[in-house]
């Protein structure tokens, strides 16, 4: 799971300024304040498996802003999607396949707030014995 977390984390950080995993931060660990907008929380829900020899995990994706226009949330969210949808990456003995399950906003109960979620499903194959990815 490791592996999977730092390579889903740096594709996510060629895209977006500030990426938290599970929560954002009260405060940005850098600049000790509220963290800036947009930015993007990732995180990978209970899921089950129901393939042998594969390893499904969903993740998802959520993109936040505070401006009421939506454009540069919807260029942000399209550019994500962009390069992880359909994504085939092989390393070593780990092999992910990225394929959207959905994309749209979701409503928050902040007026100022505007939210996108994308989820995926991950398929994951891993050749080693112990198949701790």
């Amino acid at each position: 799971m490791i592996s999977l977390l730092l390579y889903v984390t740096a594709l996510l950080e060629k895209k977006a300024d500030r990426v938290y995993q599970e929560i954002a931060p009260e405060k940005d660990p850098i600049t000790n304040k509220k963290p800036e907008f947009p930015y993007v929380v990732y995180n990978f829900p209970p899921s089950s498996s129901p393939v042998p020899d594969r390893d499904d995990k969903i993740l998802e994706i959520d993109v936040w802003d505070n401006i009421p226009d939506t454009t540069r949330l919807e260029q942000l969210t399209d550019s994500i999607d962009k390069s992880l949808n359909k994504l085939r990456h092989l390393e070593g003995d780990f092999f992910v396949i990225f394929q959207r399950l959905s994309k749209g906003s979701i409503p928050d109960p902040d007026p100022k707030i505007r939210r996108r979620q994308i989820r995926y499903l991950l398929k994951t194959y891993d050749r080693r014995l112990d198949n701790d990815i």
